[in-house]
């Protein structure tokens, strides 16, 4: 059977963007956040939250305007104290030699944007209910970078296996991975004691996306190269 579509398109306009600083000077001696070693083991990533407030008016007019743009600046003026008790956002990750190894915390700010979409929330509910892929739209269509061959294999033997467990059973199971890495020798901002066997194990929950192209078009990419 044919999956629906929906015909709701979503986009969304930007109507402001601007950095938000400190409401008051870091101290010097906060101006360097070193990063622990587990956070430099962290991949990099979205972790999205959305929160919905309801509105006082049911209409849109002079009033309700006005309330959206005093909880607007509100919002605004609540991130700025914010930052100066948690100053680490507002900070630019420093690398060396391509890993990050602290945040210079100079109240360089976080980015701030109000955008206006073009559809009502119920409208969109109601038609990512039959179209799940419209949630995609609002995550960021690419986070991470170009993966390897060591990662598309891996990610390749693992959805066989998750297919065949579906098979098996008859629905998804919940799923767990597990990285296993060698760090002795290795370069880290971590000195290892010379007993230090330096492994690290690191259990991931993992989401399974049937019918997904990114293996295939990832796989087709290396077969280019041959």
């Amino acid at each position: 059977m044919d999956k629906k579509r929906s015909k709701l398109e979503v986009k969304a306009e930007i109507l402001v963007e601007k950095l938000i600083k400190p409401s008051s000077t870091i101290p010097n001696h906060l101006q360097t956040f070193k990063l622990s070693f587990c956070d430099q083991l962290v991949h990099p990533s979205y972790a999205t939250l959305l929160y919905y407030y309801s509105a006082d008016h049911e209409t849109v007019n002079d009033t309700a305007i006005d309330e959206v743009s005093k909880r607007l600046k509100n919002l605004q003026e609540s991130l700025s104290d914010v930052l100066t008790c948690f100053h680490p956002p507002a900070g630019r990750l420093v690398s060396n030699e391509g890993d990050f190894h602290y945040v210079d915390c100079q109240d360089q700010g976080v980015l701030y944007r109000e955008a206006r979409l073009n559809c009502q929330l119920n409208e969109f509910m109601e038609a990512a209910y039959e179209d799940l892929d419209l949630i995609t739209s609002l995550a960021p269509r690419k986070v991470f970078r170009d993966v390897d061959l060591a990662e598309v294999v891996t990610a390749f033997l693992w959805s066989r296996l998750i297919r065949a467990l579906q098979a098996r059973h008859g629905y998804l199971w919940p799923c767990m991975t597990s990285i296993l890495m060698n760090l002795k020798g290795k370069k880290t901002a971590l000195e290892f004691h010379e007993n230090s066997f330096g492994n690290v194990y690191i259990p991931v929950p993992t989401k399974f996306i049937p019918d997904n192209d990114q293996i295939k078009d990832a796989i087709a990419r290396f077969h280019a190269f041959d």
